[in-house]
């Protein structure tokens, strides 16, 4: 079966959290995204460049993650407009 979905986490001392996103943020994926991001605090950056898809949802929790101190880094066109 296709990875529809990934995430990954790079942590280092003294910068700011990376959450990096590929595939679609569609259904589960945004619930997976958003614990994901529940105890990272407010300062992480969530890289979006490999993002194909975001439905309604996706791109609520994006702009909710983004109301907390999220910065939302390289998101593809679509996705740029829709944020």
């Amino acid at each position: 079966m296709p990875m529809t979905f990934r995430i990954s986490t790079e942590r280092c001392a003294g910068v700011p959290t990376t959450v990096r996103l590929a595939g679609r943020l569609a259904g589960d994926a945004v619930d997976v995204l958003m614990c994901a991001c529940v105890d990272m605090g407010p300062v992480v950056t969530i890289d979006l460049s490999e993002v194909s898809f975001a439905d309604d949802a996706g791109v609520r929790a994006l702009g909710e993650l983004r109301s907390r101190g999220a910065v939302l880094q390289s998101p593809r066109p679509y996705l740029a407009m829709l944020l």
